[in-house]
């Protein structure tokens, strides 16, 4: 797509490639129909060119890409300066080893780091709260314990049944009174052992229950990129990486093995991304 910026001038005119990007160029219309950019790198532009003594013509590429190289063909951008239809190409442009062995760049005059953004964490249901405290394996521990403590009674010579132990045992976690008779010094230190434990796994119960109920639990951050490609590879998130700037070949290429994977799933899943990106 070719859109006349200018109306007819002495001055040379030049092909410029651009995708619009809201709030860096923005392509508008006026009433007679004469076009102009704005935006951020549409202003530099304009002011640019002005001042090099240009008048110019904007060139949309229809894939509206940055530029990559795919089954040898470049695409957006950088291919339309390279198949000759645009004179240059303006806007964010990281210069790739890719990129430099076909195309000539300016100095670098905008430079930002990686990074990424995710959904705000909301708080956790408090339905489950009596959960929270412990993790998986403490329950099945603590619950194992109370099946076990009945058959050390009986193995010591306890004179109760089974359901009565077991009854008496798991009342004691809840601060009831423990009904055991004492009949020998081994059932006496199992006993005391026994109160120590739910004294313990009771104070700290109730301790990480009240946290959890005065301040609402947040869902875990995904706060580094060795976070995101574990969550994104188990299929926990999903992860929009534009295909019009160089981050996914950057992903790709990438030495560390945990970029790379994250490259890999990005562009096997090749998740829709936003309008906007």
């Amino acid at each position: 797509m070719v859109l006349n910026l200018t109306k007819a001038s002495d001055l040379p005119l030049i092909k410029v490639a651009v995708v619009p990007l809201k709030g860096t160029i923005n392509i508008i219309s006026n009433e007679d129909r004469q076009i102009s950019a704005s935006g951020t790198d549409g202003l530099l532009m304009d002011a640019v060119l002005k001042a090099l003594g240009y008048r110019y013509e904007l060139t949309i590429p229809s894939d509206r890409e940055w530029g990559r190289l795919i089954d040898g063909n470049l695409t957006g951008l950088i291919g339309e300066v390279v198949n000759n239809r645009a004179d240059l190409a303006w806007i964010y442009l990281t210069p790739t080893e890719e990129r430099h062995e076909v195309v000539d760049f300016s100095n670098i005059y905008y430079s930002e780091a990686v990074t990424f953004a995710v959904t705000k964490p909301y708080p956790i249901p408090t339905a489950y709260a009596i959960f929270y405290p412990f993790d998986l394996a403490s329950w099945i521990g603590v619950f194992a314990i109370i099946f076990l403590m009945p058959l050390l009674f009986l193995v010591m010579r306890a004179r109760y049944s089974y359901l009565e132990l077991f009854l008496n045992i798991f009342a004691s976690i809840l601060k009831q009174p423990l009904m055991i008779s004492i009949n020998s010094g081994k059932v006496l230190i199992l006993l005391i052992s026994w109160l120590l434990f739910t004294q313990l796994i009771s104070c700290f119960y109730s301790s990480v229950l009240l946290s959890f109920l005065t301040k609402p639990l947040i869902q875990k951050v995904v706060r580094n990129f060795r976070e995101l490609s574990n969550v994104v590879s188990k299929g926990y998130l999903e992860c929009f990486a534009s295909k019009r700037t160089n981050i996914r070949p950057f992903l790709l290429h990438s030495e560390e093995e945990y970029l790379k994977n994250l490259g890999e799933t990005i562009e096997r899943k090749d998740w829709p991304a936003p309008n906007n990106l």
